[in-house]
């Protein structure tokens, strides 16, 4: 069995691609990775309302007789725990028969993976007594394997059933609302292989009682739905206004598709799991317009300030990787991630020929006046051919700092040569083992071995953050 990812800090994490995760998952030609902002990437935490979109498909129901025994509509006289007004009010009818809400999450396709492989997720979601005072409140997942029953009791403030969990709670949360969460196993591919997974969020009497005679008006309170990966961790409630602070998947596509090799390739192993396998000379992935606006909109050029990237990478020097023509220095480089900020040879981190480095090149506005492009490098450490390792950095834009880190822990600190007041921006996206200059139709810096969990945040993470998200991801790769 594969250990659990935990807590992984999603605040501002715009990219996210694991060829062997729930998270993102790999096709044919492509591969499809989360590129939203906002807390958990896993598709299902969505703000209740009775519309739908194009990336999540909800459906607000009763029986199949057609007979909608529940309603829901927004209850702005009562907060949130947040302390907005987007509350939901989850409102019996006056039928007589089962009273509930099904919540349709829209999931990926599967991928193809062993189907022993189990995986946790964590449910979780804010109740508060409602309108007649006497309702309860019960959660079933038709898409868990087994399946998960939960009910919640307003006389004792607690959970008094949850069957197919492995751990569960409640949380007072203030102001009345409880925050109900927990824990399950699922089989990666049968909760895949369901494209909607279903959530049934079910009104009982204060006996517990499913099927009763609704007056119409009683209900309860709820809000803040979520799903995640791992155990439980914190709710940060996403904008609706905003076009991409839900959960999107973006696709990256291969760029041999003209009979050359495939590169990546899916390459998976009893104990490595499912990973990119990259070959050093055919091209890569590039990551499409969709990726692209999470960070950049307009493209503007105040899009993209603070960042930071990361990879796990098993580096294969005996690939000849090379520069951009207009690099200065013209240092070689196995290229993690191009074009961060869209611009071509541009926003390219990697490592160097020597694999005792790391590198990072943007283009950036001068505080005075005129643009620079310097190429930025860390102090040398111990070679890391043919070994796993986590790579990453983060950008400050005020400081004109880049900050190296390897596994972890910080590498060094490299300052800008000059003062800078912005990233140039541009119309790309961002590429997987490749970075592309202007002009030449021959990717470069191409990058040879393994690569997965992928990642890109809008911010600048610091130390602890780095060592959080090492530790919180190792196990795939440290024995």
């Amino acid at each position: 069995m594969i250990p659990v990812r935990r807590n992984i800090d999603t605040d501002e994490l715009i990219m996210w691609l694991d060829p062997s995760s729930p998270l993102s998952y790999v096709g044919n030609e492509c591969a499809v990775g989360v590129g939203a902002k906002g807390k958990n990437q896993f598709p299902g935490t969505v703000n209740f309302t009775n519309t739908s979109t194009a990336v999540q498909s909800r459906s607000w129901a009763g029986t199949s007789d057609g007979i909608e025994k529940a309603t829901v509509a927004n209850e702005p006289l009562v907060a949130d725990p947040d302390g907005n007004t987007r509350t939901t009010a989850f409102i019996e009818t006056a039928e007589t028969g089962n009273h509930y809400l099904q919540c349709r999450i829209e999931t990926v396709p599967p991928a193809p993976q062993d189907s022993s492989i189990k995986d946790t997720i964590t449910y979780s979601l804010y109740v508060k007594q409602g309108p007649g005072s006497d309702r309860n409140i019960r959660i079933s997942h038709t898409s868990a394997s087994p399946s998960v029953t939960v009910i919640f009791d307003f006389a004792t403030n607690t959970i008094i059933s949850a069957t197919g969990t492995t751990e569960y709670g409640s949380i007072d949360a203030g102001g009345g609302w409880y925050r109900i969460w927990y824990t399950f196993q699922v089989n990666v591919t049968t909760v895949l292989n369901n494209i909607q997974a279903s959530t049934f969020i079910y009104l009982l009497t204060s006996a517990n009682a499913a099927v009763y005679a609704g007056n119409g008006t009683s209900g309860v309170y709820i809000w803040g739905p979520q799903w995640e990966q791992g155990a439980l961790s914190n709710y940060t409630e996403r904008d609706p206004a905003s076009e991409f602070n839900y959960f999107r998947n973006n696709k990256f596509v291969r760029l041999a598709s003209d009979g050359t090799p495939a590169n990546p390739i899916i390459d998976t192993t009893t104990f490595g799991g499912t990973n990119f396998r990259f070959n050093g000379t055919t091209r890569g992935l590039y990551g499409g317009a969709d990726l692209r606006r999470a960070f950049r909109p307009d493209p503007s050029n105040t899009a993209l300030l603070d960042h930071s990237a990361f990879a796990w990478v098993k580096l294969d020097k005996s690939g000849t990787p090379d520069a951009g023509s207009s690099w200065s220095p013209n240092v070689k480089v196995f290229a993690v991630l191009g074009s961060i900020g869209g611009r071509s040879n541009n926003g390219v981190f990697g490592i160097d020929e020597a694999g005792t480095s790391l590198v990072y090149k943007q283009r950036l506005i001068k505080s005075a006046g005129g643009t620079i492009q310097p190429v930025l490098q860390s102090s040398t450490f111990s070679d890391i051919d043919n070994e796993w390792h986590l790579v990453g950095f983060s950008f400050d834009l005020s400081a004109g700092q880049v900050d190296f880190y390897l596994d972890g822990a910080l590498v060094n600190s490299v300052t800008t040569p000059a003062p800078v007041s912005d990233v140039v921006g541009g119309t790309g996206s961002v590429t997987l083992g490749y970075f592309s200059v202007s002009g030449q139709p021959t990717p470069s810096g191409q990058f040879k071995g393994l690569m997965n969990t992928v990642g890109f945040y809008n911010k600048t993470l610091n130390a602890t953050e780095h060592k959080a998200l090492y530790d919180a991801t190792k196990y795939r790769f440290i024995n």
